[in-house]
This record gives structure tokens, C-alpha cells and sequence, in this order.
């Protein structure tokens, strides 16, 4: 049985996570896999998936003392477990890696590399110690932003986030409140856009027709959440927008909505690179709506499976959700041909062979 290191050290515990977990998952009786993990819910989570699971629990934080730790334990663990091949999720798991590689003897081919986000720091150090690693990400949005020639472009795969397929009876697309609501998934950060949602949801009035703006997420940055408030008070919103914390039960919030909103924007270190919500929604057979930028550009079918507006385009935003919440057979249609999509290219299996193949 083939022997796999993966770095999954990430702090948080976010989309890159849960896409890992599934991998983690699907391949726990395939592979004899070897996990190293910092943050405390995706350990939780990844050991009570398999109590025989091989998980090592890593010290948290960037202090130097933390790295010193964790240096030491995975050097340890490398020696022990001998893994063949090795692969890291986040910008720190990369970094580990390729101090990894310089005190031990790791075949740089056998290591594939993450790439999700454009916020990288050491990314010339570790693309130059690692330059033969494959290099795996979620959309070519993420080069297009990011690569300044630093990665070697022959080593470049595309490997989308996978997901759990729900089966067609569970996400028939239809909503089962009286009350209809459009949402968005999203940690209340700039990066965001989350005010331009605002401004668009109030230039369509949609709430005078009883349609609802739910928004989800964490609160990173305390500021702009209270920025949000303000405007929401000032424009008479109050009780139409309505912010909820972050939840892990998603499905009954997807599954009761008429529209998914993504409203990341390419500043404030995005846009993002790939949308998870986005491909969370058409699981649902919900359509969708984005702006035109990051990963949205790349796996919206614009007109067949959601929409793309302009960039912080608030006038265009507006009037394409009163079209898709006032028009049903155009919300289905979109909502089928997403789900759809996803079925093709986002399933596990599908995720899991197009990373497979260079496991060998």
C-alpha cells in the first residue's frame, strides 16, 4: 500500500480544509496516509472520521519556537513512516515541506503542491527548492493573479475542490419556506465585497417583494462588520438583511434559498480562487451569482449555469437578481445545468483520479 504525507497545517479551518478532508476520507482504506495537523477542528473532525486514522497533532502558531517543534516532530515522522509521495494543502504545509527536502532525502517529483490563494509568503523560496513538485490548483485564476514566473509551468495541474454530490431527490432545487432569501457564505471581510451585495440588494428592492438577504460567516474583521450595520440601518434594512454566524450545517440553508451570491472582488488580497459557494449552491441546483473575477470567471458558464456581472458593477448586480428571483424556469435551468457541473467535475471520484494519476 502506497505510503502519503499530508501537510494540512493550516490554522483555520476553511474550504481548503474541508476539500482536504474529503480526500482524506475517500482515500483512508486505499492509501496508508500519515496526516500532520495544527488546527483543532479539522483534528477533531479527521479523528472521529477514523479512530486508526494516522493523524500528528502539530504546535500552533508562527513563534519560532512553533516551527522549531514542528521541524523537528516531521522530520521524525518522515523518517518513521518513509512516505512516497507527499502532499500539502496550504502555503505553510509547502513551506515545512521544503525545509523537509533540504534535510532529507524527498524526491521533489513525488510532491504535489497546493496553490489556492495569492497571499503566499516565501512562495520564490519554497517554488525554487520545490521546482519540480506538481503544482495543483483549484483554477487557472490563481496563476493568472499570482504566478510571476516563479512556477514551472510544465508542473501546473488543474484539480478542482471536490464535494459531496448530493443525490437528486435531496436537492430537487425547490425551497420549502414561505419566506424567500437570497444568500451569501461568506467571512465578513473586505475581500468579500459584502457592501456592494448591500448596495445592490437595495437597489433592487427586492425586499419590498418579501425577498429576504441572509448572510453567513465568521467575523474577521470587526470594522467592516460594523460598517455592514451601519448601512443596513441607514437604508431601512434592518430585518431584511439579517447576519448569521458561521454554521457547518449548511444544507437546509442552501436548500431553502433562490439564489447563491458570491461577491468576492480582486482587492484586499483577493479575489478568491475558485468560490466554494459558488459549487456549494449548484449542489443544490440553486443558481448562482458572482462578479466577473478569480474563480468565478473561470467556472461560470455565463448565462447557463449562473450569471457573471462586472466587477463591482452594484446597478448590473441588482437587476440580474430580480431576474433570477422573479423568472423560475430560468433559476431551474441554471440550477440543473450547475448541478450538473458538479456531478462531472467536482465529485470526489473525479477529484481524486485527477490527482491520482501522478501517484504512481
Amino acid at each position: 500500500m502506497k505510503k502519503i504525507l499530508i501537510f494540512a497545517n493550516a490554522s483555520g479551518y476553511g474550504g481548503a480544509e474541508v476539500s482536504i478532508e474529503l480526500l482524506i476520507k475517500y482515500w483512508k482504506n486505499k492509501y496508508s496516509l500519515l496526516v500532520l495537523v495544527e488546527n483543532e477542528e479539522l483534528f477533531s473532525s479527521l479523528t472521529n472520521m477514523n479512530k486508526e486514522l494516522s493523524i500528528i497533532k502539530l504546535s500552533k502558531g508562527n513563534s519560532l519556537v512553533a516551527w522549531i517543534e514542528n521541524i523537528l516532530l516531521t522530520r521524525k515522522m518522515i523518517k518513521k513512516f518513509k512516505p512516497k509521495f507527499f502532499l500539502t494543502n496550504t502555503n505553510k504545509g509547502a513551506l515545512l515541506l521544503a525545509i523537509m527536502s533540504i534535510l532529507l532525502p524527498i524526491e521533489k517529483e513525488k510532491c504535489i503542491v497546493y496553490v489556492r490563494d495569492f497571499q503566499w509568503k516565501f512562495k520564490k523560496i519554497i517554488f525554487f527548492i520545490l521546482k519540480k513538485a506538481i503544482v495543483a490548483v483549484p483554477t487557472m485564476a490563481t496563476l493568472y493573479y499570482s504566478n510571476s514566473g516563479y512556477i514551472n509551468n510544465e508542473r501546473i495541474i488543474e484539480t478542482y475542490d471536490p464535494m459531496n454530490i448530493k443525490d437528486d431527490d435531496i436537492c430537487d432545487g425547490t425551497t420549502k419556506e414561505s419566506t424567500r432569501y437570497i444568500v451569501a457564505l461568506a467571512n465578513i471581510s473586505r475581500l468579500k465585497g459584502i457592501h456592494l451585495l448591500l448596495i445592490a440588494y437595495k437597489k433592487s428592492g427586492l425586499y419590498n417583494d418579501g425577498v429576504s438577504l441572509r448572510i453567513y460567516g465568521k467575523i474577521a474583521d470587526k470594522e467592516y462588520y460594523d460598517e455592514l450595520n451601519e448601512y443596513v440601518k441607514k437604508k431601512g434594512l434592518s430585518g431584511k438583511v439579517i447576519f448569521y454566524s458561521f454554521t457547518d450545517n449548511v444544507n437546509n440553508i442552501y436548500k431553502n434559498a433562490c439564489l447563491v451570491v458570491n461577491t468576492s472582488i480582486s482587492k484586499y488580497g483577493g479575489p478568491e480562487t475558485l468560490g466554494r459557494t459558488i459549487i456549494e449552491g449548484w449542489n443544490f441546483k440553486k443558481p448562482v451569482l458572482a462578479f466577473k473575477t478569480g474563480g468565478a470567471k473561470c467556472i461560470i458558464d455565463d448565462g447557463v449555469n449562473g450569471c457573471l456581472i462586472p466587477e463591482e458593477d452594484t446597478d448590473a448586480f441588482a437587476e440580474k437578481m430580480i431576474e433570477i428571483t422573479k423568472n423560475e424556469e430560468m433559476a431551474k435551468r441554471m440550477g440543473d445545468n450547475g448541478y450538473q457541473k458538479v456531478k462531472k467535475f467536482f465529485s470526489i471520484e473525479s477529484v481524486s483520479n485527477s490527482i491520482e494519476y501522478y501517484i504512481r
